[in-house]
């Protein structure tokens, strides 16, 4: 058999894709995918989904001398199997954040609304005060314009 990490890094390089990449792309840190290039056996799922990543079938190449015993392919579909409900169980999992966010979003939306109605009807009020005080130094102004005419008008 050969060297599983060997010819996955093989694949990589011929494709030019970037490790750090691919280990975001399969949730797994730059540090793991170094490790998982190193290793002479790669597990089944992971080299199903290394597969996918780089749209390469490893089996075919690794086991092109040797047929897989039909364990192997027992444990293969069963990889593969688990393999797919993980995927329909994060897509589940990304639909449901994307729900709450939804839900918290549409909260956040009501409370500025309800806080903007506040704030809207304290700068009415702020502005029918200001009104208010603007009105009484106006007819101030004027009560005291008309009493220095009186007082002029009253000396001799």
């Amino acid at each position: 058999m050969e060297h599983h990490g060997k010819i996955v890094r093989q694949r990589i390089e011929q494709l030019g894709i970037n490790q750090t990449k691919l280990a975001e792309k399969l949730n797994m840190s730059r540090q793991n995918m170094s490790h998982v290039l190193t290793r002479e056996s790669i597990h089944n799922d992971l080299l199903k989904r290394l597969g996918e990543a780089l749209e390469t079938d490893f089996f075919k190449i690794i086991y092109k001398e040797e047929e897989p015993s039909s364990s192997m392919v027992e444990e293969s579909k069963i990889d593969y199997e688990r393999y797919i409900l993980k995927g329909r169980l994060e897509q589940l999992e990304i639909m449901l954040e994307k729900k709450e966010v939804d839900h918290i979003e549409e909260a956040l939306s009501k409370i500025f609304t309800k806080e903007m109605k506040k704030v809207d009807q304290k700068i009415k009020e702020i502005l029918s005060e200001v009104n208010e005080l603007n009105d009484f130094i106006y007819d101030k102004y004027k009560w005291e314009t008309a009493q220095k005419r009186n007082s002029k008008d009253a000396k001799p």
